[in-house]
């Protein structure tokens, strides 16, 4: 279910959208509700109204002037951005061909992706030029908080792509005849995977810090999986000896003169000529359950057992499974419903949840495509997407659930239901925006039921939506109700859990982000609020499979990600941020959220060690312990997070802790795993954190020896080694 990324491959998909495309034609009647004018503003336009021919290449003229082809973050003229590289959130390029080949060899950029969550690049083709010595490059990314990438295709130019960001997932895309594939300027934790590498000099250059320890940042830990390389003269370049993290895990290699090399051209790791695997090598240090840190480099073999219900099964490589997002480029106009031609408002004030409901049945009996032009479709009640739901958004449109059903807490009740619980079939979804009217203490947003048709891997999905909370207009929770100097209110609840995958569902998840959020992107001048979200992810799935690619889960009270009682879990990447108001002088936690122990299964943060022999916690009334979590993973087997970015950046805004380490005491809490559970945690890396890893009642990985510029970077976590 994964497109072919070879240049040629894109540059066909692209021509063939010459087409009649449905998007094209299909009536593009949505509007931006809470606009002060929105009849006036345009939600859509075609170039061609504006004089474009409508062709899907970009091609730069000979005299181009600027960074970029496309520019996602222009520089003004005092040196700043149009938006703040951390919080350019929301946009997306795809479906392009972006050709610098008639510019002059010393310049050209294909697209300027200085970005943050929310973010995409793909289905692009980066055709630069071949001559020796030519400066061009197809992305340039020098800043940001991303993000996800995939389906990309680069042929020429002296870097395919240069990427500095504080962590990305890039996937299922290649690189030919470029001098220098991927640089990897910084990074805090980058995950690559499905990387083909081919007729390149030098596939990753990683530019790692000369002093990482005392916070000079460079690209501090990179984990590459499932990638070929060949004809190659060196595979990864590793910039400075000893520093910075590399993992590699299942890389096959063949006409590649060397391997890993580091410094000056000292090679770690042999090429070969023939056709090889590297089954795994890691540069960076190790933990197995409750033991002590050790270095592990050149040629560590981790043996990681990969289940057959997480790993393409039609590839003899065994890579982990992913699947490209659908565009539907065989339907016609007539294979969509357009969900306000047929009854819903969308207008953020009329109860659409009736309309929905009846729309999406009928689709899915039917065959249909349910098509959602932008807008914000008010729901008071529960909608259920049933088995066979096809649905994809026009840029983002909101789903908002609110009233009456979702104001109790003690029986929180969801706002879209994905199935029912037992359900199992095809569903389908892309660029949806699900979230909540406060206040809301009662959501469940998103509860997850379904799993994928039998026989059809990956076939219950959704891409490139996210589950946003607060602080844009519509949500009643913004900066005039809910400001950061405000005390903390009832009032400003956005939901009691953000996304359920409950015990009998599976799923394919790419490109989602949970925020509750922390600044407001419409009131004012996008000050800092304090929005109240219980959790964030709670994955229960017994048998899975799962997969998470690009998530994020950022702001809830108790936790980002729970993983319990789970099975056949993959994650790569996730990243958290912990509330930035938890901390001194506020509430712990479990206080400001009551814990659902038994039928929500929450961390249990009020049990002592005093009272629980199997209880981190010294304190549970120090904040400084007693606040959200960024992963919990506990009674599970099979579970594979490939990168991890788990941040605490303040107590209760204040900063001043952060660099020493010490905003927040844990944020991984590894609890009641066996010696062969098979978990294992890739690339972890922290921020602000004191105690990188606890397992069971014991802190086993302190932050100390792993300062990697500024975080914190561990290798390798596992239940075994």
């Amino acid at each position: 279910m994964q497109p072919e990324t070879s240049a040629d491959a894109i540059r066909a998909r692209a021509a063939s959208s010459q087409d009649a495309w449905w998007f094209e034609l299909i009536d593009h009647n949505g509007n931006a509700t809470f606009n002060p004018d929105p009849k006036s503003y345009r939600v859509f336009r075609n170039v061609k109204d504006f004089g474009a021919k409508g062709e899907p290449t970009l091609l730069a003229a000979p005299n181009f002037q600027g960074i970029a082809v496309i520019d996602e973050d222009p520089y003004t003229s005092d040196g700043s951005n149009w938006y703040i590289n951390q919080n350019n959130f929301f946009r997306a390029v795809f479906n392009f061909e972006i050709d610098l080949t008639q510019m002059p060899p010393s310049s050209g950029t294909g697209v300027h992706h200085q970005v943050s969550q929310a973010t995409g690049l793909f289905n692009i083709h980066f055709e630069m030029r071949q001559d020796a010595g030519n400066a061009q490059q197809g992305i340039f990314m020098e800043n940001g908080s991303g993000g996800f990438m995939t389906d990309l295709s680069f042929r020429g130019g002296r870097y395919g792509a240069y990427l500095g960001n504080q962590q990305f997932t890039f996937r299922n895309s290649s690189f030919e005849n470029c001098q220098t594939a991927v640089t990897q300027a910084w990074s805090w934790g980058w995950s690559y995977h499905d990387i083909k590498v081919k007729n390149c000099s030098l596939g990753l250059e990683m530019r790692s810090s000369p002093n990482p320890q005392s916070g000079t940042q460079g690209a501090a830990s990179i984990l590459a999986y499932d990638w070929s390389l060949s004809n190659v003269v060196t595979a990864f370049h590793i910039l400075t000896p000893d520093s910075g993290t590399l993992i590699l895990d299942n890389i096959a290699i063949k006409n590649v003169r060397a391997a890993v090399t580091t410094g000056q051209g000292v090679t770690l790791l042999d090429g070969c000529d023939e056709p090889s695997v590297i089954e795994s090598w890691v540069q960076g240090f190790a933990a197995e359950g409750r033991k002590s840190l050790q270095q592990a480099q050149s040629g560590s073999d981790l043996e990681i057992y990969r289940p057959a219900s997480l790993v393409a099964s039609n590839k003899p490589s065994q890579p982990w499974f992913s699947r490209s997002r659908p565009q539907y480029k065989w339907a016609s106009v007539s294979d969509f419903v357009n969900v306000k031609e047929l009854g819903c408002a969308g207008d953020g004030v009329t109860d659409d949840s009736a309309s929905l409901q009846e729309i999406l049945d009928d689709a899915s009996a039917s065959g249909k495509i349910v098509y959602v032009p932008h807008g914000t479709y008010y729901l008071e009640s529960t909608v259920t997407f049933p088995p066979g739901t096809r649905i994809v958004g026009q840029v983002w449109p909101v789903l908002m659930g609110g009233g009456a059903l979702y104001q109790n807490a003690s029986d929180p009740q969801p706002v879209v239901r994905i199935g029912q619980r037992g359900d199992s079939g095809v569903m389908e979804i892309s660029d949806i925006i699900f979230s909540t009217r406060g206040p809301a203490p009662g959501a469940i947003v998103v509860e997850w039921n379904i799993r994928e048709q039998e026989g059809m891997q990956g076939s219950a999905a959704i891409w490139d939506s996210h589950i946003r909370l607060g602080g844009f207009a519509g949500t009643h929770l913004e900066a005039d109700k809910c400001a950061r100097e405000l005390p903390l209110k009832e009032g400003c609840r956005a939901s009691f859990l953000g996304l359920h995958l409950t015990t009998d569902s599976s799923a394919y998840i790419e490109n989602v982000w949970v925020w509750t959020a922390d600044h407001d992107l419409d009131y004012g001048n996008r000050a800092q609020v304090n929005i109240l979200s219980g959790r964030g992810i709670l994955i229960e799935s017994c048998e899975g499979p799962v997969w998470m690619y690009g998530g994020a889960s950022e702001h809830a009270i108790l936790y980002q990600y729970n993983i319990v009682g789970a099975s056949n879990i993959f994650i790569s990447l996730a990243q958290t941020e912990t509330a930035y108001f938890q901390g001194a002088g506020r509430a712990v936690a479990s206080a400001l959220e009551p814990l659902s122990l038994e039928k929500y299964r929450d961390p249990n943060l009020d049990a002592s060690s005093k009272d629980s022999p199997t209880s981190p916690f010294q304190n549970c009334a120090d904040p400084y312990e007693n606040r959200g979590l960024g992963m919990r993973i506990a009674d599970s087997t099979n579970v594979f997070v490939y990168g991890a970015g788990l941040y605490s950046f303040f107590d209760n805004y204040d900063q001043s802790r952060v660099t020493a380490r010490r905003s927040q005491k844990r944020i991984l809490w590894l609890e009641d795993l066996d010696d062969d559970a098979n978990v294992w945690v890739l690339n972890l890396n922290t921020v602000g954190v004191d105690k990188m890893v606890t397992v069971d009642d014991e802190d086993v990985v302190d932050e100390g020896v792993l300062r990697n510029g500024f975080g914190n970077t561990l290798a390798v976590w596992s239940s075994q080694l």
